[in-house]
């Protein structure tokens, strides 16, 4: 995705610049029968029906090393604070189009620089958080 908003609440994200991708894997009655391409409707037909909560990745996104204070003293807090955050998709016009991903309780886990060299100058850091909760809302 190459448009996109990243809101968290106490949290200055117009700096982000990259969110890696973001799996959601749904859990089965089953544990050998892979639900994941299955159509909803075509389980319950077969009376297979994910179970519980469905394992979510973390989120990660990339900053500029100059932009990461706001994400250091969250982590300082981290064991006690959660937080919530949105991922608008941006058309061309950079306004939101017909969905915004919402995600809940956010913890964040790790902040690293990234490896290599400094990519037109800036370095980088890599902030990765784990998520509670995820829904994807549509707009009217």
């Amino acid at each position: 995705m190459s448009a996109f908003r990243l809101q968290i609440p106490g949290i200055d994200t117009s700096r982000v610049n990259k969110i890696e991708a973001i799996t959601v894997t749904p859990k089965s009655v089953n544990p050998g029968m892979d639900l994941s391409r299955q159509p909803a409707n075509s389980l319950a037909g077969k009376g297979l029906h994910p179970a519980g909560a469905p394992t979510v990745s973390s989120l990660v996104i990339l900053i500029p090393q100059a932009s990461v204070q706001p994400f250091q003293q969250w982590l300082a807090t981290a064991p006690t604070s959660t937080k919530s955050a949105s991922i608008d998709y941006l058309g061309l016009d950079m306004m939101p189009l017909w969905e915004t991903l919402s995600l809940q309780g956010l913890s964040i886990t790790k902040i690293s620089t990234v490896p290599g060299p400094a990519a037109n100058g800036i370095v980088r850091s890599r902030v990765e958080m784990t998520i509670g909760g995820i829904q994807l809302v549509s707009r009217p």
